[in-house]
């Protein structure tokens, strides 16, 4: 393993990567039809946008905005528990 995967921020950039990676193979080993459409769609956009909200509250200025940016949006990846 690299340096980079020593750096905790950088640990849960993987981690989401890899949680998105997963539900997407997850999701195409499922048929897609009428049925299943929407859900796995929901499904997808959730766990992707997971990742992207991490990487926006790194990006906060300061620890205070990253913990409510964080806070915020761990209630949203509850959908995507599986």
């Amino acid at each position: 393993m690299n340096k980079l995967n020593n750096n905790p921020k950088n640990l849960l950039k993987q981690k989401c990567f890899q949680f998105s990676i997963d539900v997407i193979h997850f999701a195409k080993s499922l048929d897609f039809n009428t049925i299943n459409q929407i859900l796995l769609k929901q499904l997808i956009r959730s766990a992707t946008s997971i990742g992207a909200n991490i990487v926006e509250a790194f990006g906060s200025g300061t620890k205070r905005g990253f913990f409510n940016f964080f806070s915020l949006r761990t209630r949203d990846s509850n959908q995507s528990q599986v």
